[in-house]
């Protein structure tokens, strides 16, 4: 009977040991989507500045992976982001309003748009790695609490 009760123990603290890792799987990958929509758009940017390309041709020379990123190919960004399943809102908001007004005015326009957008991107970028570090220590302290809590409990 012991030995279920500490087995019982060490899988209630193995679960609570696990669960920011679980936890933090989320919030790294959407961490990873504003790095791929800040790549997207620096490769946005050199299309415009160096080659005047139209969206859907720089669309068609992005690289698949970045692309794939969001949903896959497309026309257009609005039909590119528009099949992203979004994991922040903020990036969501930033590259809307990029599709809504990219590739409709003069290239010194879209540079200026994809400057202010990859600004926003970068300042948000920050903000979750920096907030990162004491998400993680609570919710480590929270899951091993809690499990902590549950085998006082059931012993």
């Amino acid at each position: 009977m012991l030995w279920y009760k500490l087995f019982g123990c060490g899988l209630v603290l193995g679960c609570g040991a696990l669960f920011p890792v679980f936890l933090a799987r989320d919030r790294r990958a959407a961490l990873a989507q504003i790095e791929d929509l800040i790549l997207l758009f620096r490769f946005l940017r050199r299309g415009v500045a160096f080659d005047r390309l139209p969206v859907g041709e720089l669309l068609r020379r992005a690289d698949g992976r970045l692309l794939a990123a969001f949903g896959g190919g497309g026309e257009s960004l609005s039909a590119l982001f528009g099949r992203t399943h979004w994991l922040s809102r903020e990036a969501e908001e930033i590259a809307m309003r990029v599709a809504a007004s990219f590739g409709k005015g003069y290239a010194s326009e879209q540079l200026g748009l994809l400057d202010a957008a990859l600004g926003e991107l970068i300042a948000l970028g920050e903000k979750w790695r920096a907030s990162e570090t004491g998400k993680r220590r609570t919710a480590g302290v929270l899951g091993l609490g809690a499990a902590a809590l549950a085998v006082i409990l059931l012993i």
